[in-house]
Parts: structure tokens; C-alpha cells; sequence
């Protein structure tokens, strides 16, 4: 007896089996890219990964830079070869082990059900800086910014592509800027000479690896990318160097101002010692609205990820329950 093909939802939720009008081109790619990469931890890790290795803290950003090349493009060919709304997971199933692939499944919508609401968070607590404000509004603002997240990837890929897109390259602009500008105040442009302590450049790398989290992400949406073949490694071509370049650029500025005064003095708030030597109030809350722009840029870009993660392994789960259940009413006629 012959088995049937599936119907109804079951169809429709087939990720290769439904067709797509693939409208992500080079530079939606791109910004998708910078966005899953450089978000609220360009703010802090900076900071971080300096207190630890003080200026080793750029060979650690070097490295990393350097790491980031076969690891972007590895990440990018499994897209291409594996587009599933699974991302790099369907990969995992299909190649490596469908049971490594469902425990890692587990944890990444784990990890995205954690930490999607902390970028809310972080979002709110930007906001009552920037605008003053009262700190009991503080979770009913996360809340508003994760349902603005949402609507915002409701609008629709293609839509949402331009938006994100436009945003994000005004906020690099305006981030290069601002650290380019910040570099300009420095007594000198040379790192001031320190002991180098092996242990403590593995710290930093340790911790700038964080700030590299996200290639992966964008495989998600790969059934949608027009020309994968040819637009996943431009957009690599260009996001990968950008986004090493800004870490780099923005931990330089950093070392080098905060270097002329008293150190970091335990602030990790990379945009306070990058606008302290202008002293102008008025760049203090363009700075804080760039911050909560960037922050929100990044929850756009892992609420889709979520998303179509959450989607797809739902529909990988009522297909097997489906092919189960088709299996049964099979033996039972046999």
C-alpha cells in the first residue's frame, strides 16, 4: 500500500516544499549581518575585554577579526547549500546527527526565549536614560519594545529588509563617526606600553568572542536571499571586514581616550568615556538615542531569527507527527 503525500497544514508548513519570492539582495543581506553582530555588546564588551588585558585588548580584536573569516564563511556556504527556516540546525540534522540537531534546538530557542526578552530590557533602560524617564516604567517599556520588534518583522520581510537596512547604515555612520571623532581628542594615537600577560589576552579573547555571535543567525533566512550563490559571499565580502573594523576601531578609541585620563575607572560604558572629552550635553543624548537605535536594530534582527526558528521546528514536529500517524493507519489495513 502506498503512502500518501502530505496535506492541509501539514503541507503548508513544509519549509522546502513552499515557494518563496526570494527579494533579499546584497545589501539587506549586509545590514541583516551587522545587525545580528553588532549590538548592545559593541556598548560594553569593548570595556570589558580592556579591563582585562588592557591594550592586549586589541590583539584579542585582531584575532578575532581574523577568526571571523572562515567562520562567516563556513556559516554562509551552509546557508547556501542548506536554506532551511532551521538556519544551521537543518544542517546539524541532515549531516551531522538528527538527535544532536534537536537538543541544539532546544537550546538555541532556549537561549532566544532568555535572551530576546533581556534585549528588551536593555532597550528600556536606554530609554529612561535618554529621555528621562521614571525607573517604574522600566518593564512595561521591554515589554513595548519586544511587541515594537514584533510588529516591525510583521511588516514583512521585503518591507522590513529596506527599513532595517536604511537604519542600520545611518547607525554605522553615525557609530564610525563619533569613535573616528573620539580618536581625534587623543594626546597621541600610540597605546601606552604594557607588561603582556598571556593569561590575560586569553581573557579578552574569551570575551570579545561574545561580540562575535550571530553569523549563524542569518541562515534563516536564506530561503529568502535572491541569487544566494552570488549575494551570500558579497554580503560577507563586505560585513565581515565592517564589522571587525568598527570592534577595532571603536576599542581603539576607547584605550585611547580613556587612556589620557584616569583609565576606565570602573565604568564599562563604552559611550561615556568615547563622549566625555566633547562635554556637550546635547551630543551625550545623540549618543544615547544612536545606543537605543543599535539595540533595537539587534532585537529586530534576533526576534526574526527566533521566529523562523520557533516556526520552522514546529512544523519539522507536526510533520513527523503527521508521517506517524500515517504510518499507523497504514499497518493497521495491512
Amino acid at each position: 500500500m502506498t503512502d500518501t503525500a502530505p496535506t492541509g497544514d501539514v503541507a503548508l508548513c513544509d519549509p522546502d516544499a513552499t515557494p518563496r519570492n526570494a527579494t533579499i539582495g546584497v545589501s539587506q543581506l549586509t545590514a541583516y549581518y551587522v545587525s545580528n553582530l553588532i549590538g548592545a555588546g559593541i556598548f560594553v564588551i569593548p570595556a570589558l575585554a580592556q579591563q582585562a588585558a588592557g591594550p592586549w585588548a586589541l590583539l584579542a580584536w585582531g584575532l578575532m577579526a581574523v577568526c571571523a573569516v572562515p567562520t562567516a564563511w563556513v556559516m554562509g556556504r551552509i546557508a547556501i547549500d542548506y536554506a532551511n527556516d532551521n538556519g544551521v540546525l537543518h544542517f546539524v540534522r541532515q549531516v551531522v546527527s538528527a538527535r544532536l540537531g534537536a537538543a541544539l534546538s532546544l537550546l538555541i530557542v532556549l537561549i532566544m526565549v532568555v535572551g530576546n526578552p533581556v534585549m528588551g530590557l536593555i532597550s528600556a533602560r536606554y530609554a529612561l536614560v535618554t529621555f528621562g524617564i521614571d525607573e517604574g516604567m522600566l518593564f512595561p517599556l521591554a515589554a513595548g519594545f519586544m511587541f515594537l520588534s514584533i510588529l516591525f518583522n510583521m511588516l514583512g520581510l521585503s518591507t522590513g529588509a529596506r527599513i532595517q537596512t536604511a537604519l542600520v547604515a545611518v547607525a554605522m555612520v553615525v557609530l564610525l563617526a563619533l569613535a573616528g571623532l573620539s580618536l581625534g581628542t587623543a594626546e597621541t594615537l600610540r597605546p601606552a606600553p604594557a607588561p603582556f600577560d598571556l593569561s590575560a589576552l586569553f581573557a579578552a579573547i574569551g570575551i570579545c568572542f561574545f561580540a562575535y555571535l550571530g553569523w549563524e543567525n542569518v541562515a534563516t533566512i536564506a530561503r529568502d536571499v535572491a541569487r544566494p550563490e552570488r549575494t551570500f559571499p558579497l554580503a560577507l565580502v563586505i560585513s565581515v571586514p565592517v564589522i571587525g573594523g568598527t570592534y577595532l576601531l571603536v576599542a581603539l578609541a576607547l584605550l585611547l581616550v580613556s587612556q589620557d585620563g584616569a583609565g576606565l575607572g570602573g565604568n564599562v560604558a563604552v559611550m561615556d568615556h568615547l563622549v566625555a572629552p566633547f562635554g556637550d550635553p546635547r551630543l551625550q543624548l545623540a549618543v544615547n538615542v544612536l545606543t537605543l537605535t543599535v539595540v533595537v536594530l539587534s532585537t529586530n534582527a534576533w526576534v526574526l531569527s527566533a521566529s523562523r526558528l520557533l516556526s520552522a521546528d514546529t512544523c519539522r514536529r507536526s510533520r513527523s507527527t503527521s508521517s506517524r500517524s500515517r504510518s499507523a493507519v497504514v499497518h493497521r489495513h495491512v
